[in-house]
């Protein structure tokens, strides 16, 4: 597509978007992540109160055609950045921070550098500006990052949480689960044939939207005797992604039943030939069995054997899982950045940047000497 003249357009909701800026989204079968549905339904259920959407979009001048479309959270609630203004373009549900692009990669890269300086226009409109999380050594990366320092702001990346992954392209589910360590297999299957000889647990799996919610109080019941009653989520998100994903599709939604009532439940988009684990949680008693793994053992097999998956995608998981499931991990980076020209900017840049830099010179006086031989 030619280069024409293009200018940055701010919308505070997806529902105050134009209807001709609506083509930049994915149909939800394509790819749910980038769907509109989905990020509707975050928009409206998983904001904390005190935070608000921006949606900046790169636009033409003349027709204003969409070229690409970038979306960030606001908010001065930030626990890392007392009272700050923070800007956080993020990824959904854990996915790498992309733009929405409509035409090409070029116009991703255009849509980075002009959102980057026209938020660097406005000189006390934020004091921190966040991108996470995003794949090392990846183009977006390389154009936030220098689009940040080319504006002058003091600029640190730091390491995320890995993801983790399990390889099943060409594979059957049973060697799968053979390929898993001996320490996993062994109770696995004392727990599998006890439970089952008996006739006390049942694996349900719910796709379809005129279940939702039904399934959705059974995964808060789980979810709530697993937590301590604690939930994470704000009310009203998970049942709406779960709406979201069955109209799509693509929701497994795994349940594990004991003795008649739900002990262990798992949330999976499947979405590209690759299975997506968003959410992991099991009742806290029951203790002596591992629900956790039964259920991962049963979702398994259906993604692999019906769904045909190349790939079961963890997210961040415990070392301990991440040893008996996955075979590999992603690293996953951060970028923070700071505006010079505030108060809470410069304060950031002190704490986040400068120390940083500080800290890492014994380290690197001591490798020094070390190659040096002294």
């Amino acid at each position: 597509m030619p280069d024409s003249p293009s200018r940055v357009r701010v919308f505070s909701s997806d529902e105050s978007l134009p209807s001709e800026l609506g083509n930049v989204f994915s149909p939800a079968h394509k790819t749910l992540f980038e769907s509109r549905e989905l990020f509707r339904n975050f928009e409206q259920s998983g904001i904390a109160p005190g935070f608000r959407i921006r949606l900046y979009a790169l636009t033409t001048i003349d027709d204003d055609t969409v070229r690409a479309l970038l979306s960030a959270v606001y908010s001065r609630l930030y626990a890392a950045h007392p009272r700050a203004k923070v800007l956080h373009f993020s990824g959904v549900e854990g996915t790498p921070f992309i733009p929405w692009p409509s035409q090409s990669s070029r116009d991703e890269s255009t849509a980075i550098d002009r959102v980057i300086e026209f938020v660097h226009a406005d000189r006390h409109g934020y004091d921190v500006l966040r991108f996470s999380p995003l794949e090392p050594h990846t183009p977006v990366i390389d154009q936030v990052v220098a689009a940040l320092r080319r504006t002058g702001h003091p600029t640190r990346v730091y390491e995320a949480p890995r993801a983790s992954y399990a390889r099943s392209a060409g594979m059957t589910s049973d060697a799968f689960l053979a390929a898993r360590p001996r320490g996993l297999r062994a109770p696995l299957e004392r727990a599998r044939r006890m439970l089952g000889d008996a006739g006390r647990a049942n694996f349900r799996l719910v796709v379809d939207d005129g279940s939702i919610d039904a399934a959705a109080r059974d995964y808060e019941r789980t979810e709530d005797i697993g937590k301590g009653g604690a939930s994470p989520e704000l009310p009203g998100y998970l049942p709406g992604l779960m709406r979201v994903a069955a109209r799509a599709g693509v929701l497994r939604l795994g349940f594990l039943d004991v003795d008649g009532a739900p002990a262990a439940a798992q949330l999976w988009i499947v979405s590209a030939g690759v299975g997506h684990c968003l959410r992991i949680v099991r009742v806290t008693s029951h203790a002596e069995l591992p629900l956790g793994d039964l259920l991962t053992m049963h979702m398994a097999r259906h993604l692999i054997d019906v769904d045909g998956i190349a790939e079961l995608e963890f997210g961040t998981v415990t070392a301990e899982f991440a040893r008996n499931w996955t075979n590999g991990t992603r690293a996953r980076v951060g970028v923070i950045a700071f505006n010079p020209r505030t108060w809470r900017g410069i304060k950031g840049t002190v704490r986040h940047v400068g120390l940083p830099k500080l800290m890492s010179i014994p380290r690197h006086l001591w490798r020094t000497a070390g190659r040096h031989g002294t």
